[in-house]
């Protein structure tokens, strides 16, 4: 999600619109993870075992799904996430004021992540995601923020017809294998996505890119200008955090984790947090 400063610059250099990928992991790029449910579903055991690339796995496969079916109990705690599982979130649910904690404490129970939830099918998982609460919230927000600056935010995956087009493909549409995730995407823009996207269409690919150096390079000075930021927020926000042992804990975990991206990442997260609640004012 970008936040409103960034609007701003849209407005400045004339844009007036914006197409938003919102959509793409939940349906364009699912990384058929469901699959296997699907083609036991189906009775598909011999493309199953294709699927897996190995008997070992194939078998594993199956006894996870069978147990899953006769003990589902055992499984639902696994299917739910803490909120404060997260860094970020850890961050800001740690230094909050006296007031505000009881009121947060209360919202802070184990939540159902249909993403992770690898025992229904590929179709309903994709329908779930793309009709979750979360999705909803976040296309109002940005396409509220959006509209506030005279641009129109399109999101095109999230077209009726073009999900509706992807739900009707054979689910090993979305993976060939066990191995080679997001099929779907790599066929479709087969045409225009370069060579190394295409064999390899993972977020990893890029971990060790001059690209993503720089990145990670203006997420320490983005950190580093929080830390330095005296009384810089709106009232408001010193109702919610105690900033003294926000920026004492933010400062330890730093430089605890200058050379860890994901650490860094999620710090940048919480204080974008942050950023964003401030930019209300």
């Amino acid at each position: 999600p970008y936040a409103i400063s960034q609007c701003e610059v849209f407005t400045n250099k004339n844009c007036n619109l914006i197409l938003s990928g919102f959509g793409g992991d939940q349906c364009l790029t699912n990384n058929g993870n469901n699959i296997p449910t699907d083609l036991i579903n189906q009775k598909r055991f011999k493309e199953l075992l294709e699927w897996s690339g190995s008997r070992i796995k194939f078998l594993k496969i199956l006894l996870k799904r069978y147990a899953y079916l006769l003990f589902p109990v055992l499984f639902s705690s696994k299917l739910k996430i803490k909120p404060t599982k997260f860094l970020d979130r850890r961050i800001l649910c740690s230094n909050l004021t006296e007031n505000i904690k009881p009121s947060v404490n209360a919202l802070l129970n184990d939540f159902y992540a249909c993403e992770i939830d690898v025992f229904m099918g590929t179709k309903e998982s994709i329908l779930k995601r793309i009709t979750s609460d979360n999705l909803a919230l976040r296309v109002e927000q940005e396409t509220l923020i959006s509209k506030y600056f005279g641009i129109r935010k399109y999101f095109p995956l999230l077209n009726k017809k073009i999900i509706k087009l992807i739900l009707e493909q054979d689910v090993l549409t979305f993976s060939k294998s066990s191995t080679k995730k997001r099929n779907l995407v790599v066929e479709v823009f087969n045409d225009v996505l370069p060579p190394h996207l295409i064999s390899h269409p993972t977020k990893d690919y890029f971990a060790s890119t001059e690209v993503v150096h720089n990145s990670y390079q203006a997420q320490k000075d983005f950190i580093e200008k929080f830390l330095e930021s005296k009384n810089s927020f709106h009232s408001f926000l010193y109702e919610i955090w105690n900033f003294n042992s926000l920026k004492k804990q933010i400062n330890a975990i730093y430089s605890r984790n200058k050379k860890n991206n994901s650490n860094l990442t999620k710090v940048c997260e919480a204080v974008r947090i942050i950023n964003r609640l401030n930019n209300w004012f």
